[in-house]
């Protein structure tokens, strides 16, 4: 689109390219699972929020040339954002007011200023690998919203920063409250619909472990880390991630480690595939036994 853009753009987006040379209205990107979106100028309030990674296709992306509007990449679990904050120095947050609210995954790159952020993110300096991403996307965005002249000042990356969920030390309780208990002693009292429908507390299953999941992941590395030499970083965020602790950290006789998951437990959510930094783990189509 030549020109600005109004709201919801990318809305949805599973796969498409998306050029806006100009401004876009609120939302840009909300709930993204895929694809790619460029703006070439600023975009409204709640920009990235909700964006997501389903670790069987491609991570989604978007560009921004400017800045973002408050609520920013709120919720966001997966994919990665980029905010240049060109023409942006004197602004005192180009994320806008309260960004990152909820986020449990993907990263967010920015340029510029930005105002606090909440208790469950960080902000890191880049490493190697976001280096090398930045510099493999720059040159496509810049000539898609014909901005290539502003390359070699972006390119700076020591101007940079990302932003990701923090990942606490703390491990799984002992017990896990069920959804029923949680509803009736820590949700909202009586619900949005409360003064309508009496609610029964009845729970659907909906969620199935072992032979009944779509998916598996799957430790690409088998058992061949060392500390030596590894791909790996041992992080354990996976492990730390796993809401139902179906993941296990094993050693071998030769001092060599490996992460395996408990198909038992298992749900196949792919948190584990999606939180991993270096793609580690990866999701399966899975097979029941015969």
């Amino acid at each position: 689109m030549e020109g600005p853009a109004p709201a919801d753009v990318g809305w949805l987006n599973a796969g498409g390219r998306v050029v806006v040379r100009g401004d876009v209205g609120d939302t840009a990107g909300h709930c993204a699972a895929s694809g790619v979106i460029y703006v070439g100028g600023r975009a409204g309030a709640r920009a990235g929020s909700l964006m997501k990674h389903d670790p069987m296709y491609d991570e989604p992306s978007l560009w921004v040339l400017q800045n973002v509007g408050s609520f920013s990449f709120e919720f966001m679990g997966g994919g990665r954002a980029v905010v240049c904050g060109l023409g942006c120095d004197k602004m005192a947050s180009v994320l806008g007011e309260r960004p990152c609210v909820g986020m449990v995954g993907g990263i967010v790159y920015f340029r510029g200023q930005v105002s606090s952020l909440p208790a469950e993110v960080c902000v890191k300096a880049l490493e190697t690998d976001d280096i090398a991403w930045l510099e493999s996307g720059l040159e496509d965005f810049l000539a898609a919203v014909d901005k290539q002249e502003a390359c070699s000042l972006l390119a700076d990356w020591s101007m940079w920063h990302k932003i990701v969920p923090e990942i606490g030390d703390e491990e799984h309780p002992d017990t896990v409250e069920d959804i029923t208990a949680f509803r009736r002693k820590t949700w909202i009292s009586g619900g949005i619909f409360g003064d309508v429908i009496e609610d029964n507390f009845q729970v659907s299953g909906l969620v199935a472990c072992g032979d009944l999941r779509l998916r598996e992941p799957v430790w690409q590395q088998g058992m061949q880390c060392s500390p030596q030499g590894r791909s790996c970083r041992d992080c354990g965020q996976c492990l730390k991630a796993c809401p139902e602790r179906a993941i296990a950290r094993v050693h071998d006789d030769v001092g060599g480690y490996g992460y395996i998951s408990d198909g038992a437990r298992c749900i196949g959510c792919g948190i584990c595939a999606a939180i991993c930094p270096l793609g580690v783990w990866q999701m399966h189509v899975h097979l029941a036994e015969p």
